[in-house]
């Protein structure tokens, strides 16, 4: 992808748009930097994975699920739902996860993906039949009209407005930065920084609530997404540079840029453009590559990067990149 393409698509949102405002009630995506950051990758259904991968990053006690991870941060990538039969499962974990992570002085962001989009969007291509029985049931325990239909009841739930849309995925950002990292599903690029990642977060919000417009939102269609884009996937000199710019425009001294959406195999998590990009869908969930779980950590705002995997169901840690303070 071109540079000039990113100015235009920039330029066709600030007309339609206007200037940047601040969301009334809506908490500002830049947070301060924290001593231990972790990122999750795409979950996809998979409630054994995600608990493993919770488990891996010491945010969980493995057997009550509760919150142990004290004051870390953790960013999970996005992409609860498709390919898996238990997604309100997945979404009703992290909700109860945020809350207690917040009385313990960390914090858990979950972020939107493609597929929790595509579901809010009434695209059900790679819904599971699993999770069409799952999200009838949820609906009947929590007093919902059901449909004539698992399809249409489904659709009642997840479209803009819907119980599921408005209570699980609204409250999600498209983007969270934590000191000097920047996370998103897909990418990020000049012309969305350059739109405001608060009013991208804002107005993406608005829509799932039910009180916004779906064709307004450009920073949510086709490959030059927040959520689509696979730039970063494939490392050449035009995406490093890219990239380079895009971190220079956010707010702050942010130094990388974390990903998921494009699966990592066989090599795992891992970093391109000096460090700058790191990508972690690894896979995980037994509706893609069925991998074991991998996770991101960030010591001290990037002194360390780690990948850390299980070693003879241990969690063993590899260096990915060390930064000298003096």
């Amino acid at each position: 992808p071109g540079e000039d393409d990113d100015v235009a698509l920039a330029s066709a949102a600030t007309e339609v748009g206007g200037v940047e405002e601040e969301e009334e009630g809506l908490a500002s995506c830049v947070l301060p930097a924290a001593k231990r950051v972790v990122a999750i990758g795409d979950l996809h259904g998979d409630l054994g994975k995600a608990r493993r991968a919770l488990a891996l990053a010491g945010l969980v006690d493995p057997e009550t699920l509760d919150w142990v991870g004290g004051e870390t941060v953790a960013v999970q990538m996005g992409d609860i739902l498709d390919r898996g039969d238990e997604e309100v499962a997945i979404f009703e974990l992290l909700e109860k996860l945020k809350a207690q992570a917040k009385r313990a002085g960390g914090a858990l962001h979950v972020l939107l993906g493609n597929h929790d989009v595509m579901n809010v969007d009434g695209d059900f291509r790679y819904v599971t039949r699993g999770a069409y029985e799952e999200s009838a049931s949820w609906a009947m325990a929590a007093g919902e009209t059901p449909k004539d239909s698992m399809k249409r009841t489904r659709y009642a739930l997840m479209r803009p407005g819907g119980a599921i849309a408005k209570r699980f995925m609204a409250p999600n950002p498209l983007v969270v930065v934590v000191g000097s990292t920047v996370f998103a599903h897909g990418g990020l690029h000049p012309s969305h920084v350059r739109y405001g990642l608060d009013r991208m977060n804002g107005e993406t919000r608005s829509w799932i609530e039910g009180t916004g417009e779906r064709k307004a939102l450009w920073f949510l269609n086709a490959k030059e997404a927040v959520i689509w884009s696979r730039v970063y996937s494939v490392q050449g000199k035009e995406e490093c540079t890219m990239l380079e710019k895009t971190l220079q425009m956010i707010e702050g001294s942010v130094q990388r840029l974390v990903v998921g959406h494009t699966v990592q195999q066989p090599m795992g998590i891992n970093g391109a453009c000096s460090d700058q990009v790191y990508r972690i869908d690894v896979g995980m969930s037994s509706g893609m590559y069925d991998a074991e779980p991998e996770i991101l950590e960030i010591i001290d705002d990037g002194r360390e990067v780690r990948k850390v995997t299980f070693q003879s169901n241990a969690p063993s840690a590899q260096v990915l990149a060390k930064h000298i303070t003096t």
